[in-house]
């Protein structure tokens, strides 16, 4: 693996945390990009494990897999670096808008600009999950990558299970069935 600067680790984690629309799904897919392919900072296993722990953690994801992620390459000092560099200045951001949004919110445009943000934010929620998947749409793992989105995505929308027991039924299908 390539070591990465603290400057460039804050870089990207800044650009991922406030330039990436959509939220967690679409961030941790760029630093995906930036952090195992386009540098080697880390392997596709050590990113594998960062975004499983991070989804089975409470609390916002993305900042999960930031931290786990920045402490492989940088410990404690990188970790720290990489949530306050991805979060702080996006959060000032949503409070402005905010404050904008409900002190207008009958304004045409403002509404019209909202709802072209939620359809952005819906296909690039897709787009991660096309980004996560691919790895593994190979002859013998694609039956097992179909049952699993599928049965996860039927409980969730059905509201049959939460989303922290539909981690841990896919966690002991990995368990036991050799993906």
């Amino acid at each position: 693996m390539v070591p990465i600067r603290l400057a460039d680790l804050v870089k990207i984690f800044l650009r991922a945390g406030n330039l990436t629309f959509g939220g967690g799904d679409p961030t941790v897919a760029l630093l995906h990009h930036e952090l195992v392919e386009k540098r080697p900072a880390i392997t596709p296993q050590q990113y594998a494990t960062c975004f499983a722990l991070a989804r089975v953690t409470p609390g916002t994801n993305v900042l999960a897999f930031s931290a786990a992620a920045a402490y492989l390459m940088r410990g404690w000092i990188g970790a720290i670096l990489a949530v306050t560099a991805g979060s702080l200045p996006s959060a000032f951001i949503v409070l402005l808008a905010t404050k904008l949004a409900v002190s207008d919110h009958q304004h045409l445009l403002l509404q019209s600009t909202i709802q072209a943000i939620i359809a952005a934010v819906i296909g690039l929620i897709a787009f991660t999950v096309v980004q996560m998947v691919r790895p593994r749409w190979n002859a013998g793992e694609r039956i097992h990558v179909v049952l699993i989105v599928a049965l996860s995505f039927a409980a969730a929308a059905l509201g049959l299970l939460p989303p922290i027991a539909i981690l841990g039924l896919a966690a002991l299908y990995g368990a036991f069935v050799k993906l």
